[in-house]
């Protein structure tokens, strides 16, 4: 999975959790973990941290081989 998908997951995942939190509680003014929105919203939210977790470990990667290029590129000078 290449860093673009990853990201685009990322946001709709965001969108649909935010979504999911603003009808959470709106059904007699209270949150229940057994209602069908919270459930949706903690699904999001595991969803969203785990594609967080992957997209730093891109970005990292990504930052890592350009300081290898870097250093390579300044140690054949």
């Amino acid at each position: 999975m290449n860093l673009t998908t990853l990201f685009s997951a990322y946001c709709k995942s965001a969108e649909k959790m935010n979504r999911a939190t603003m009808y959470r509680g709106t059904r007699f003014g209270i949150a229940v973990d057994s209602d069908f929105y919270a459930k949706e919203w903690q699904r999001y939210q595991r969803l969203v941290d785990l594609l967080e977790v992957k997209l730093n470990k891109a970005l990292k990667e990504i930052d890592q081989q350009k300081l290898h290029k870097r250093e390579r590129s300044h140690g054949s000078d």
